[in-house]
């Protein structure tokens, strides 16, 4: 099992966005947390190999160490998509909450970060 690092991408269109982004993540493996720093996060993005039953949600922290908790706004995706996030949190990341021979790419798009 492998903590999969962050890349980190500033977009250029007139506003201030980042794009988070997890490379090749399995179900074997976990994700490590972004911290948002009073930015708003606004949607996440997966694609790649779903395997048998993959499916990928998001967990979210308030405390500098400790626990995660599912966001309860975000719709889980079981295949290529895009979802929103409304909720807040101070640490953010994707999980993958189940299936088999999973390999996807994740993105986190956020506001003022």
């Amino acid at each position: 099992m492998a903590v999969i690092s962050v890349n980190f991408e500033k977009v250029v269109c007139g506003e201030d966005l980042v794009v988070y982004r997890w490379d090749d993540v399995t179900e074997a493996d976990s994700f490590e947390e972004v911290i948002i720093n009073g930015a708003t996060v606004l949607s996440i993005m997966v694609e790649g190999d779903f395997g048998s039953g993959g499916v990928i949600g998001a967990e979210g922290s308030n405390a500098d160490a400790g626990s995660f908790f599912t966001l309860q706004t975000l719709s889980t995706l079981s295949a290529d998509g895009i979802s929103p996030i409304t909720e807040t949190a101070l640490k953010i990341r994707p999980v993958i909450t189940a299936g088999t021979s999973v390999s996807v790419t994740v993105y986190l798009l956020v506001r003022g970060s």
